[in-house]
């Protein structure tokens, strides 16, 4: 091979490398972003557990497993609703919208296996809690399809 070619192959070589190397990067990134907004913005009343979370930010896709949602009154500690899933499935992220518009754009939201149950006489809420709502993320969210 001739000086040139090796050239050209090392530098496409290097170009290969980096490219999988901050994938690999933006896919851990990516994760760990997910886990610390759902640890950051989900009010000290509600309790989310899950066992993984596998994130693609090629597709834009988000897979948590094994999800336990407990939501209790916010002065007691009556949990009034439980929520438990096999698996919640958010695909098509549109990265676009999300960073330059501030909206949640998403193209489908899948629930595998939902099981919801809500104890009505647990529920105590108050004027001053109905006003401020449940969760701010400060964004709109749309999702074309849910399943």
């Amino acid at each position: 091979m001739t000086f040139r070619k090796k050239t050209i192959i090392g530098i496409l070589g290097s170009f290969l490398i980096l490219i999988i190397v901050s994938t690999c990067i933006l896919q851990w990134r990516a994760q760990h972003m997910v886990a610390d907004f759902l640890f950051r913005k989900i009010p000290n009343h509600i309790t989310l557990s899950y066992s993984d979370i596998e994130t693609n930010v090629l597709l834009g896709n988000v897979v948590l497993q094994d999800i336990t949602l407990k939501i209790s009154n916010r002065d007691t500690v009556l949990d009034h609703t439980f929520f438990e899933a096999k698996s919640l499935k958010i695909n098509g992220i549109d990265y676009g919208k999300l960073f330059f518009n501030k909206t949640i754009d998403l193209e489908s939201l899948t629930l595998g296996e939902p099981v919801l149950k809500y104890r009505p006489y647990n529920y105590h809420p108050k004027a001053e809690y109905a006003e401020k709502g449940m969760v701010s993320l400060l964004k709109t969210i749309s999702i074309k399809k849910s399943v």
